[in-house]
């Protein structure tokens, strides 16, 4: 099977994750990529209704993006509609199975994005939208945090050991993280 690259885009609620994965996407499916994505939903509660098809939906954006395959995750569900999922915690065999459908499918994915699971051991990315968000970055201790996207205004404050792209130069990021990173893991 194709290991895909994994990657999670992490940050607090309202600091532009759905808004950073649709860029990543977007620059990886211009490079020729096959991306997929896995959102983590942590505010649904088991028992309670999603609306994880709505119109302008992130499942939505996320296909309106280039994504070859999502799955949405949360509440001890996945948008598969399992009732029970065992895996509905766990990004990385969340990921496999995206990867595994896409290989079944003849599409295996070059590089899977998670939207969340900020405990994960996955590779990360912070986004950060105010002096806030970075507090948090700086006092999270991220696991594996390859990259920080911030705006410019706030950039320098960010005191974590990974690299800070401008919001609006994830091509830059994009290009890293496919080239450059030998601890990437697949």
């Amino acid at each position: 099977m194709n290991n895909p690259r994994l990657i999670s885009v992490v940050g607090l609620q309202n600091s532009g994750k759905t808004r950073a994965v649709n860029a990543l996407v977007k620059c990886w499916v211009q490079q020729g990529l096959r991306v997929g994505v896995v959102k983590h939903d942590g505010h649904l509660q088991p028992g309670q209704s999603d609306d994880w098809e709505k119109p302008e939906s992130d499942t939505e954006q996320f296909t309106a993006s280039g994504a070859s395959y999502t799955l949405l995750t949360g509440g001890g569900r996945t948008l598969l509609r399992a009732a029970a999922d065992p895996d509905a915690a766990d990004p990385e065999a969340l990921c496999r199975r995206t990867a595994e459908l896409a290989e079944r499918q003849g599409q295996p994915l070059d590089i899977v994005v998670v939207e969340g699971f900020k405990r994960s051991d996955l590779p990360k990315v912070a986004v950060l939208r105010d002096e806030s968000h970075v507090k948090w970055v700086n006092q999270a201790e991220l696991t594996g945090l390859f990259a920080v996207i911030a705006p410019a205004a706030v950039s320098h404050l960010v005191a974590v050991d990974a690299r800070v792209y401008d919001e609006n130069r994830v091509d830059s990021l994009c290009f890293d993280f496919w080239h450059n990173d030998p601890k990437v893991r697949r």
